[in-house]
């Protein structure tokens, strides 16, 4: 089901952002309902269009912005959404052209899953984020943590063959984010050579992630490396958005359907 505000959807202010989140059946009917939000000319929210989705695959997604992209027929310069992959892969497609960012607030919530506020991974987001930080810095620290906990969960894998464990014994580490190797970062936050800096391995990284039990940590920060495009100060400046870089927007517009 999908519903338009035609009004709004003719307006020249619908073409430049849109501000797109959904709720995972918390809303007062009881189902997923996916929500666009655009600004208009004096920054007041405007509701594009919302509808119901069967569920949160790409496949609904895919549907329910397929049916919206044939009766708008024109595609925003900006969406902002959050770190859904189904709905993200759903966007890329039918909004090639479009630039897409990551909401700011889901990238924290879900570093936050992992990482404690005084984790090093987080001090790092916080100062990049905030201008503080050269983001490649932040880049290549999260990297270097990377590389070093996939070496030593090789090493301990090799360990474990002539490890058993109790019923009642267990590993506490394998499940405690805090725990992950931290280099020492200064010499990569004061380096002020950065020939190499952008020479990404993340492919590799990936690859060796896939084969080993890493924990979701780890792999939430190959996936934020993998789309750092999608969320880094230099590139939310260079579009105008880094003053406007969450879906807030919506978050306000489901507040009045929330149970």
């Amino acid at each position: 089901m999908l519903f338009i505000h035609k009004k709004v959807a003719q307006m020249e202010y619908s073409k430049r952002k849109w501000y797109v989140d959904d709720t995972a059946k918390t809303n007062i009917y009881n189902k997923n309902l996916y929500v666009i939000i655009v600004k208009d000319d004096n920054s007041f929210n405007q509701l594009l269009s919302f509808g119901y989705l069967f569920d949160q695959s790409e496949c609904s997604y895919k549907l329910f912005l397929h049916q919206l992209y044939n009766i708008l027929n024109y595609t925003p310069q900006i969406i902002v959404c959050d770190r859904c992959i189904a709905q993200y892969n759903a966007l890329k497609l039918l909004f090639p052209h479009s630039k897409l960012f990551f909401c700011r607030i889901h990238i924290e919530r879900s570093l936050k899953k992992y990482f404690k506020n005084d984790h090093i991974i987080m001090k790092l987001f916080h100062l990049t984020m905030n201008m503080k930080l050269n983001e490649n810095d932040l880049i290549e620290t999260w990297k270097s943590i990377i590389m070093k906990n996939i070496k030593n969960i090789e090493e301990d894998s090799d360990d474990d063959e002539n490890t058993c464990y109790g019923d009642n014994e267990s590993n506490d580490e394998e499940e405690n984010d805090d725990q992950l190797f931290e280099p020492d970062t200064s010499d990569i936050i004061n380096s002020t050579d950065r020939h190499n800096t952008l020479q990404d391995n993340i492919e590799q990284m990936i690859e060796e992630a896939k084969e080993l039990n890493i924990n979701k940590g780890l792999m939430c920060l190959i996936d934020l490396i993998q789309h750092k495009e999608n969320w880094i100060p230099s590139e939310c400046i260079k579009y105008g958005m880094y003053r406007d870089f969450t879906t807030n927007r919506v978050e306000g517009f489901f507040g009045h359907l929330k149970k």
